[in-house]
């Protein structure tokens, strides 16, 4: 034990503190310094992966994971004399607690699967579901070859998080980071949804919730696999309006809204809890001949209002998110909605904001000049009173001299 352990300044907890301001390369070089340094570094370092804005699809993660297969390199000496070794990147992968996953279709790479393997702090994990997409197949090309066998999808993480969603989306490739997380979020960010075909598709996709993330349908049951589904959190997140159509006539647009609508019902009776994010003002174009169809506002209270009809504690689970304050105030948030959506909804915030900041400024100066105006009749009124009594006054003294 050397002199510099006894030092206040190296007490985990101060040192904590003070890496916990230190920029990514100060992190770094202390990772280097000795093995406290080491452990409560990496624990600030690692803590969170994301290699979801790679330029070049797999190098930025090749190289996050890279040496975490490696038999290990020379450590610290025992006091027994023999030589202990120890893989020190596999040492820091224990210390995630969120991370981002790209495409897998490299994941057979010894680096990439000793690293997964080594995630057994893992709390959140984030899933791009769509790399690539074939309307004519409606199915995503971003599938791993190796399917449910892929190391990805032997992450047992309390939250999954699936963004870039279809409704195409084989739920049962995450099958097994499913099986232990309590938290399932799904965002729809941009979903590409047309007519009869897409409506379908949605239909699958609650099929498969019910089949790989079941939640509590018998209460009173006793059993573990009823305790969990107990436990257990969907929540839907649309960052645009689903289910755009081209319709020819009225009753072509009825038909495809009865589908729409019951989609929506089925996923709330399901147990889920549906969030729309989109600024109101936005108007809904069709893509092909460019007529403005209806704005916002009327979609969604179009379907709120139906699925009201249908079961009005149905219809009261489906809300409109206008704020980021809304956002933030909903509970376990964190990495689920991408920069660009918050972005919009800081945007959609500060524009709120500032229009009733307006407002307010309007109706007090509007009330003020009322006031003012006010004012001004009083003081005539008065002046008038005064006026006409100095005259009276003015009368009697003229008399009381004549006389």
């Amino acid at each position: 034990m050397s002199l510099l352990d006894h030092l206040p300044v190296l007490h985990p907890d101060v040192l904590r503190l003070i890496l916990s301001f230190a920029d990514g390369p100060t992190l770094a070089a202390c990772l280097r310094v000795n093995h406290l340094f080491f452990e409560i570094s990496g624990s600030i370092i690692y803590r969170s992966l994301d290699a979801s804005n790679d330029r070049s699809p797999g190098t930025l993660w090749r190289a996050m994971v890279a040496g975490a297969s490696l038999g290990g390199s020379p450590g610290a000496r025992e006091r027994s004399g023999k030589s202990r070794h120890t893989n020190f990147k596999r040492a820091l992968f224990r210390h995630v607690r969120y991370v981002h996953l790209p495409q897998t279709r490299f994941c057979d790479a010894a680096d990439i699967q000793a690293a997964l393997g080594s995630m057994l702090a893992l709390d959140t994990l984030k899933i791009c579901a769509w790399e690539a997409y074939s309307p004519e197949k409606r199915a995503p090309a971003w599938c791993c070859p190796h399917q449910e066998a892929c190391t990805s999808r032997q992450l047992r993480p309390r939250k999954v998080i699936i963004n870039k969603m279809m409704c195409c989306t084989a739920l049962q490739h995450f099958r097994g980071n499913l099986q232990c997380a309590d938290r399932l979020t799904l965002v729809f960010e941009d979903p590409v949804l047309w007519e009869q075909a897409d409506i379908d598709c949605m239909r699958r996709l609650i099929d498969g919730l019910r089949e790989v993330f079941p939640l509590d349908s018998n209460p009173s049951s006793s059993s573990t696999q009823s305790r969990r589904a107990s436990n257990r959190r969907l929540r839907v997140i649309f960052t645009e309006i689903p289910f755009r159509w081209e319709s020819e006539s009225e009753d072509e647009e009825d038909a495809l809204w009865r589908g729409v609508t019951e989609c929506f019902a089925r996923l709330l009776e399901f147990g889920a809890d549906v969030y729309f994010i989109t600024p109101p003002e936005e108007v809904l174009v069709q893509p092909l001949i460019g007529i403005e169809k209806f704005g916002v506002t009327d979609y969604l209270n179009r379907l709120v209002s139906d699925l009201l009809g249908e079961q009005e504690a149905i219809g009261s689970a489906c809300r409109w998110i206008q704020s980021r304050a809304d956002y933030l105030a909903l509970s376990d948030t964190a990495h689920e909605l991408d920069e660009d959506t918050m972005d919009k909804l800081r945007t959609e915030e500060k524009r709120t904001r500032t229009s009733q900041r307006e407002s307010d400024v309007s109706s007090q100066s509007r009330a003020k000049a009322e006031r003012g105006t006010m004012i001004q009749v009083d003081e005539k009124e008065d002046g008038g009173a005064r006026g006409g009594s100095d005259s009276l006054a003015s009368m009697i003294v003229d008399e009381v001299i004549r006389a």
